[in-house]
């Protein structure tokens, strides 16, 4: 059917043989690893944020985020805004958090991150909004918040004998960080609607 068409004898022979345009010139110059690079490097962190953001739809995944989530937000609302007067819940706002923070000799910068990771990863976590990452900075946070308060012993100050807290707290809130940065954001989760 083809030969059939007129002219088809006159052009088919040249096919693969016309010229090179003037966008195509520029192309046997350019080096190959270029484009390629970028196509890969596009692939690589689009992969990554699927990784990142991939979970189950479980309960239980839901439960732990929200709650770890709702244990934090006060103490990063207090640094943030200085929400609560209560005695031994840290200075309020970020200027006295920042003057608790770097008595410690952690430098200033440090000290920003903390009242960012704490304020903002709380609420991520809430919400369940790039679960792993939220909880993998609280994890970092409260790290050093545990050997901060390893002098103390193992258990809270409840009978108020002691100088400070223990770090039973922070075992168990590390431990409910480090199931989210494994398993996810869970169920209820822009995380998994975003990936789903």
């Amino acid at each position: 059917m083809v030969d059939s068409l007129p002219c088809t004898s006159t052009i088919l022979p040249y096919i693969g043989r016309w010229p090179k345009s003037t966008i195509d010139q520029g192309a046997e110059t350019r080096d190959p690893r270029e484009t390629g690079g970028r196509r890969d490097v596009s692939k690589f962190l689009i992969s990554m944020m699927k990784t990142l953001l991939q979970t189950d739809s479980d309960y239980v995944y839901t439960f732990l985020r929200i709650i770890a989530g709702i244990i934090v937000f006060p103490y990063g609302m207090q640094k943030l805004f200085g929400w609560s007067s209560a005695p031994g819940f840290g200075a309020p706002g970020i200027k006295g958090a920042l003057e608790q923070i770097t008595a410690r000799n952690v430098p200033e910068f440090i000290a920003w991150l903390i009242i960012i990771g704490q304020s903002f990863g709380s609420i991520a976590l809430i919400f369940g909004f790039l679960g792993r990452i939220a909880a993998g900075g609280l994890f970092i946070i409260f790290s050093g918040a545990l050997i901060v308060h390893l002098p103390d012993g193992w258990t809270l100050n409840w009978f108020g004998s002691k100088k400070g807290e223990g770090i039973e707290y922070f075992i168990l809130l590390l431990s409910l960080l480090l199931v989210i940065v494994v398993k996810g954001s869970g169920a209820l989760s822009i995380d998994l609607w975003l990936t789903g």
